[in-house]
């Protein structure tokens, strides 16, 4: 995975594009300004001609970056690009920070100095090191840039020779660089007389010119994955060990200037490189086998994977005492429709993870990314392709080798190669960090998931029901991944890049009024929705009423525990007849109980000795379904829940679960217009279930009791499943919120409003939709009635209002499968 200059001789004509040379600034202080080191920040490939995209993209970047190479003596280098001799970079400087970007160069020049004799990339920079005359050239050459960087005066970063000292550590087969030639004193130029004609040196050289002429100039050594004859960017390899990969370059490194330096300064960045060419790009060259991929596993369960490169990082980080940057990072993404695997469009999973991890590459030592293609017909955040905004025509791009199955279904909107990834989630990264200073309100849901094998979709719905705007972040796993605003009575939504798994997730609000925010997941051909519950719903007692890992079809069944408080929780999850499972759930954390293979009933109970929110989480054959446990407190002696049908096509179960939390056994009535009612007693602390014969349907069903029980109500669909507790009097309400409205996208054949008036005065009800005529409606008293929007209507947020207080649920089927959600 040897870096390539970005075929700079070729490219000159678009760089040489006179920009004006700015009067130079006073000398540069004594001591460069501290590079920013308390989050992680991210730049971007940028030359002259395309600074404009990076200020028109709205993002606070931290960086821009500019390869200056074309060699040290060809009369073609950076020096020569602009008029006077130099004036490239002080222009580069001074336009980068008139903006507040911080300017780096990647200095790569010696393998394109004449003579560059040999006849591989290694060969031929050594060749170039050892050739007096090249290299007088080349020290003269880098004084140049280090008298433009001190006369700015400001911070600039030089990243010095990427690959060179991956080659040099070949070369020393173990030793340090001092036992690797190089022409320093012998070539003759008088800043580094004295200095031993060593690879060791050599960097010592470097630093002491970067003393005498710019000392606000931070200098970079790089580090390569490849340089100790292991490559921890693409091996397969599991016993490759990353820590001792990184000791042997970091000890290689320390030689050459970062640990001393009787000449002057020490190194202070180390820069790395994951490749050069996207993942897809690689694949379609037949590059992959099975030693070595360019692909890397986000579930960090097979290599080359995530996990172990930052590993690779952190050691790096620890063994050389240096702030780290992931340079040249690969562009492509799976998100959007444009990712084809064509010229300018190859996908990749690097940066789609490093926007979702960013807090894990923050605190494995990494202070920057920087995005950047590496060579021809890679993906760039550019219209490198001049295509235009590109879509594949609608249709998804399916990559097996990188986990992608019809995975980038977002549409772009704006000519990016890239879809616009970068401009939108970096910036989502930047506005979410700078958010999450002031919290005015905080809701939670227990698991995010974009990653899994068919998550094809996961969406957090924020709805503003108040009279200003409200803005602020989602996080997942406390890593400030999107920001969002809404207006009044407006919703909008968020979605985290492809690969992002992990919880909780948590909807903060930074300004404006609370909101409610909830979770729509569309796993395969199924669809499920669930509210975002507040810590004041957290307890130290809830129940779920039925578990299931023994039915057929039952293939998952997961108790996710959140703790939102301050405070390390200890939780036992407990079912008749298992063996407990017991949590330890940190503060802001989560964690997940689940029962061996074969274990079924109920109920399930959560105790823990500080308040937590637990959900239950079951896949039923391809379908997914998420309820929240639910407290003592939210028992009620008289329950409802909106409508009954085992008489519809498809609809195999419907049954009314009830679970007595009290101390006193209850007799409980469960009715429903039309049928007989059904009789149930319920010990306490344990559940029971009623249903009605083959053919019923109707409603509102009617769930009475002697003592508060929690009712609810469990539905197969075809093969899917879904769960929704019963609501009392007590959660009606005047006006009621739905996040969405859908019967226009693809398998959404049915969406339905239902509306139960629990009291005994007949209620006129309306239903809104933004860009569709209003529904009315009349309930009786204890009757229930629906309200359906004409095919082609989508949209949200729904907003039911009453003249009596109603409790209204949504009824949606998508595809072959059923959801049910109550408004908020």
């Amino acid at each position: 995975m040897n870096i390539k200059a970005v075929l700079a001789l070729a490219s000159i004509a678009a760089l040489n594009l006179g920009v004006a040379h700015a009067a130079a600034p006073s000398q540069a202080a004594a001591v460069a300004a501290a590079l920013p080191q308390t989050r992680l920040e991210f730049g971007v490939a940028n030359d002259p001609g395309n600074l404009g995209w990076m200020t028109a993209s709205g993002v606070p970047w931290g960086y821009r970056y500019q390869y200056l190479s074309a060699g040290v003596n060809t009369n073609q280098g950076w020096e020569t690009w602009n008029s006077p001799t130099g004036a490239f970079a002080t222009s580069y400087m001074d336009a980068s920070s008139a903006i507040g970007y911080l300017p780096v160069f990647s200095y790569y020049e010696l393998l394109q100095s004449n003579p560059s004799t040999g006849t591989n990339e290694s060969d031929r920079d050594y060749s170039n090191l050892n050739n007096a005359s090249t290299m007088a050239a080349y020290y003269a050459n880098f004084k140049l840039l280090m008298q433009k960087a001190g006369a700015y005066g400001k911070t600039v970063v030089v990243q010095v020779e990427p690959d060179l000292w991956g080659y040099l550590q070949q070369r020393a087969s173990g030793g340090d660089a001092s036992t690797v030639s190089a022409s320093v004193s012998g070539s003759g130029f008088a800043d580094v007389a004295g200095i031993p004609n060593t690879a060791q040196g050599f960097g010592r050289a470097l630093l002491k010119i970067r003393d005498l002429y710019a000392t606000n100039a931070q200098l970079a050594i790089h580090a390569s994955g490849w340089a100790n004859g292991t490559d921890i960017d693409s091996s397969t390899d599991p016993t490759v060990n990353a820590v001792a990969v990184a000791d042997a370059t970091a000890g290689f490194l320390n030689s050459a200037g970062i640990a001393s330096n009787p000449y002057g300064s020490t190194w202070d960045l180390v820069f790395n490189d994951l490749d050069d060419h996207d993942a897809a790009w690689w694949e379609q060259q037949g590059r992959d086998n099975a030693s070595f991929t360019h692909w890397w596993d986000p579930s960090n369960t097979t290599y080359p994977n995530f996990t172990r490169y930052l590993a690779w990082v952190g050691e790096l980080k620890t063994k050389t005492g240096r702030p780290q940057v992931a340079w040249q990072v690969p562009v492509g993404n799976q998100y959007f429709l444009t990712m084809n695997n064509t010229c300018g469009h190859y996908q990749d999973n690097v940066a789609p993870y490093f926007m979702s991890h960013a807090s894990d590459l923050f605190s494995a030592g990494l202070i920057a990314v920087l995005f950047g293609a590496g060579n021809q017909c890679q993906t760039t955040y550019l219209d490198g392709a001049k295509d235009g905004v590109t879509n594949n025509g609608g249709a998804t791009t399916t990559d097996a080798l990188g986990g992608c199955a019809a995975c980038n279904t977002h549409t772009s909107t704006v000519a990016d190669d890239d879809g616009g990834f970068l401009r939108q989630f970096v910036g989502q990264y930047y506005a979410a960090a700078n958010c999450l200073g002031t919290v005015i309100a905080r809701s939670f849901l227990n698991w995010y998931d974009n990653a899994s094998a068919g998550m094809v979709a996961d969406n957090i719905h924020i709805l503003n029901p108040g009279a200003g705007t409200s803005s602020g972040c989602v996080t997942v796993s406390g890593q400030a991944v999107a920001s969002w605003s809404a207006g009044p009575g407006q919703e909008t939504y968020v979605t985290m890049p492809r690969g992002t798994i992990g919880g909780p997730v948590t909807i903060i609000v930074s300004s404006g009024g609370a909101v409610l925010a909830s979770q729509r997941v569309q796993f395969n051909q199924s669809f499920n929705e669930v509210w975002a519950q507040t810590a004041t719903q957290a307890s130290t007692t809830s129940f779920v009423n039925w578990y299931d890992k023994a039915s057929a079809g039952m293939l998952n069944d997961n108790i996710h525990v959140l703790n939102p408080g301050g405070t390390a929780a200890n939780v036992t999850v407990s079912l008749p007849g298992a063996t407990a499972q017991m949590l330890s759930v940190a503060p802001g954390a989560e964690s997940y109980a689940t029962f061996p293979q074969g274990t079924i009933g109920g109920p399930v109970t959560i105790t823990s000795d500080q308040p937590v929110l637990a959900s239950q989480r079951v896949q039923f054959q391809q379908t997914f379904n998420e309820v929240w446990a639910q407290s003592a407190t939210q028992a009620a002696t008289t329950s409802f829940v909106n409508w009954y049908d085992k008489a519809s096509a498809g609809m195999f179960n419907d049954n009314i679960h009830v679970l007595n939390p009290g101390g006193t056994a209850a007799s409980v009535t469960v009715s429903l217009p039309g049928a007989s009612s059904q009789m149930l007693s319920v010990a306490p602390g344990a559940e029971a279930y009623a249903n009605f014969p083959q053919g019923t349907i109707g409603g509102p069903v009617t769930v009475t009791s002697t003592q508060p029980v929690l009712a609810s109500q469990r539905v197969q669909f075809n093969q899917s499943f879904n769960e929704v507790w019963a609501e009392s009097a007590a959660q009606a309400a005047t006006t009621g919120h739905l996040n969405w409205y859908d019967k226009a996208s693809a398998g959404m054949f049915n969406d339905n409003i239902h509306i139960l008036n629990p009291g005994g005065a007949a209620a006129s009800v309306t239903v809104s939709l933004p860009g569709s005529a209003t529904q009315t409606l009349t309930v009786a008293g204890g009757a229930e009635a629906y309200v359906s929007f004409p095919q082609g209507s989508i949209g949200g947020p729904v907003t039911v209002s009453s003249t009596q207080p109603v409790l209204a649920a949504q009824r949606v089927q998508y595809y072959s499968t059923f959801n049910e959600i109550w408004a908020g």
